[in-house]
């Protein structure tokens, strides 16, 4: 090694030795960093033997059910004496994150290098769910009671308690009853929320779902037909007792879930920080209570329809104001999160009511007739006045810390370029060590070699070949047609550049066949021959039209998970697109084993020069070890330019995943900053647009019922609201 060179090495080596201090000193201060560094590096050098396990929160619900129930049994015991920690666990196994319940999806793990996990079961989905819920039921009862009983005085849990008794997601019948005493349940948690209708509500929409079958006409219209058949009366006759004395209370409470309670449990898990933010930000009560408020209102409208199709107005009317009665006892309590929800329920009970009125002849509805047409234009300029303060929040406001958000920066630039930098040094730095110890075996002689812009050019050269062919030709981002003609002419100009030469000598007899251009000639042949028979038989359709279906497919997005290639698409994240394709298409150790053999070879063919004062000609064995000196230099040269790299890209790709992770937890604690700026939004526009809104709907409505009464409930309805040019005239 020349002084220079020896001078760059140590140069190199204290710039290292620099940047790592500074690695370690940020990894010190950040929350994420432990587990970002110890799943690159494991993947660089174990991953070479067993594949990287996926995280828990993307794997099948079956497998959660069982790692839960074990890890509560370890934290808490048979006799949790923790409140707080007993409930967080209860909530923890409400249900599985949501990564974990698509079945097609193919899942990218964040690093490193966007390895994809691949559930090696071929697990049926539903069962796996179902299996979920049987090993987590019992103990998340037993969780819940337990801390209810430790903190008493603890409302926000009780109501959770009884929100546990829903299912949160669509797997199930959502609605059907979760525990088998349910009753019970709700009897305990109401003795210590007495005011709250929460838990009378969800005993009668037990009763009811237990007692009757509704059925919508539609699920767009506005007012479609609702069909309420009741099968047990009794039982029907329990739930409407139910939903009376909820009727009575002044409030409708349902808590948000207690994140501090499941946060303090997940700490004392041997969860990720990953995970641990997957679970927290799948912890929901909101899409249960608004299932809940619609099915009571629902059900409640089609009992005053069938009331009022009997011809009893006033008891109709009667039933349908309930309906605005559970709004009333939602709105009471601070819930700005729900202001969509209840300000649809609050227009659709107006909607109905006169759709009602109008189309019956009872004298009363003819009275109450403009009333009813006046509530529901407010209600109806409530819902636009609300859906106009969201449009104008929305892009300055909307939140960007949800899970899929965090995974996307886990995903940057930083971190995938430093993930693939980790898997690159590892086997470098093996073959460098390889090199050098097989170099030891040979004589050494000092013979000629390959400067550095040789050694290291054709890496340059691979890396953009095997990018273009293995990674951007997949993804799409080159035609098919295009693909198709471009490697139709390659194999042609090949099969021509090998054969021309031996065809030429043969042809004006100059060689025969047995002649190294003859049979360089009849190899091509044959491995042309071999080429177009594997195609063949690989795809029997590619050569039965012209041209022939030469393009590379892609080697990830199927069918089946084409939807994570839109959603990249639709980001413009092609390059990672391209990053998953050249990763399957096992491009990076393609472009580094064609290097190191292209390397080889012209070391091998320079070393056959020897200086200038000397006259005897090197030997294969001393050629040998001067070749695997230039690779051992090359590799380690390689590998400590790659590694300088990766100690300033990690420091990146922590601080972008540390970032995430603190706002993440601020969103969750703090909620959506959209909701609470709503009131002042609506306030805001209420002044400016109102008369102009109630006198377009006014008129277009008063139009409607005077031609047809019966289109009111029709699609048609929405034809009433004015557009964004009349309300900014």
């Amino acid at each position: 090694m020349s002084r220079f060179y020896r001078y760059v090495a140590i140069g190199g080596l204290c710039l290292t030795a620099i940047l790592l201090v500074r690695l370690v000193w940020i990894a010190a201060h950040s929350n994420t960093s432990g587990e970002l560094l110890s799943r690159q590096w494991r993947h660089a050098t174990l991953g070479w033997f067993s594949p990287t396990p996926a995280p828990l929160s993307i794997q099948r619900p079956h497998n959660l059910g069982q790692f839960w129930t074990a890890e509560v049994e370890r934290v808490l015991g048979d006799s949790p004496q923790d409140a707080q920690l007993a409930m967080g666990a209860a909530l923890t196994l409400d249900n599985p994150p949501a990564e974990s319940l698509d079945s097609d999806r193919l899942w990218l793990l964040d690093l490193p290098g966007l390895q994809v996990a691949r559930d090696p079961e071929d697990t049926n989905w539903l069962d796996s769910r179902i299996s979920f819920e049987q090993q987590c039921a019992r103990p998340r009862g037993r969780l819940a009671d337990a801390a209810i009983r430790l903190a008493p005085e603890n409302v926000a849990w009780r109501r959770n308690r009884a929100m546990l008794l829903l299912y949160s997601d669509v797997v199930f019948s959502w609605d059907d009853r979760r525990e088998e005493n349910w009753k019970q349940v709700l009897e305990e948690c109401a003795d210590g929320d007495p005011d709250n209708a929460l838990y009378d509500y969800v005993a009668a929409h037990f009763y009811w779902r237990a007692s009757s079958f509704l059925h919508k006409s539609s699920l767009n219209a506005p007012t479609n037909t609702l069909d309420l058949s009741i099968h047990n009366e009794e039982l029907f006759a329990e739930g409407i007792a139910y939903f009376e004395r909820a009727q009575q209370k002044p409030f409708c409470a349902v808590d948000e879930v207690d994140f501090a309670a499941v946060e303090a449990f997940l700490d004392q898990t041997s969860l990720s920080r990953a995970d641990q933010m997957a679970i927290l930000s799948s912890r929901d009560n909101r899409d249960r209570e608004i299932r809940l408020l619609w099915k009571l209102i629902s059900i409640q409208q089609a009992r005053a329809e069938q009331i009022a199709q009997a011809g009893d107005f006033a008891t109709a009317a009667a039933e349908m104001h309930k309906c605005d009665r559970i709004v009333d006892q939602w709105r009471s309590v601070d819930a700005p999160t729900h202001m969509h929800s209840l300000s649809d329920a609050k227009y659709d009970n107006a909607l109905r009511l006169l759709v009602i009125a109008a189309s019956t002849s009872d004298p009363l509805a003819k009275m109450q007739l403009e009333e009813i047409k006046q509530a529901t234009i407010d209600a109806y300029i409530d819902e636009l006045l609300l859906d106009r303060a969201i449009s104008n929040l929305t892009p300055a406001t909307a939140p960007r810390g949800s899970w899929k958000s965090f995974s996307e920066e886990l995903n940057s630039g930083a971190a995938i370029l430093s993930g693939w930098l980790a898997l690159a040094i590892v086997p470098l730095l093996l073959c460098a060590l390889v090199s050098y110890m097989g170099a030891r075996r040979f004589p050494r002689r000092e013979l000629a070699s390959i400067g550095p812009p040789v050694r290291f050019l054709p890496l340059l050269f691979l890396t953009c070949l095997t990018i273009i062919v293995f990674g951007i030709a997949p993804a799409q981002l080159i035609s098919e047609t295009v693909q198709t003609w471009v490697l139709l002419t390659a194999f042609v100009l090949l099969v021509l550049a090998f054969t021309a030469p031996g065809v030429w000598g043969f042809a004006f007899g100059r060689d025969s066949l047995l002649s190294r251009r003859g049979l360089t000639m009849i190899a091509a042949m044959i491995l042309a021959l071999v080429a177009v028979r594997g195609l063949a038989a690989y795809s029997p359709d590619s050569l039965r039209v012209w041209p022939p279906r030469l393009w590379i497919p892609s080697a990830v997005f199927s069918d089946l998970n084409r939807s994570v290639y839109q959603e990249l698409e639709a980001d413009d994240r092609y390059w990672q697109i391209v990053l998953i394709e050249w990763s399957f298409y096992r491009g990076p150790y393609l472009t580094l084993g064609i290097w190191l053999l292209l390397i080889g070879i012209l070391a091998f063919l320079a070393s056959k020069r020897v200086p200038a004062n000397e006259t005897t000609p090197a030997t294969p064995a001393e050629r040998a070890g001067a070749t695997l000196r230039t690779l051992a230099h090359s590799t380690a040269g390689l590998a400590l330019a790659l590694g300088i790299a990766y100690l300033l890209m990690a420091p990146i790709a922590i601080q972008t995943s540390d970032q995430a992770y603190k706002r993440q937890r601020s969103l969750i604690a703090a909620g959506d900053p959209l909701v609470a700026q709503l009131p002042a939004e609506i306030a805001a526009i209420t002044a400016a647009e109102t008369p102009l809104a109630e006198k377009i709907i006014r008129d277009r409505l008063s139009l409607m019922i005077q031609e047809t009464p019966q289109s009111i409930g029709d699609e048609s309805m929405s034809d009433l609201e004015p557009s964004l040019d009349e309300m900014d005239e």
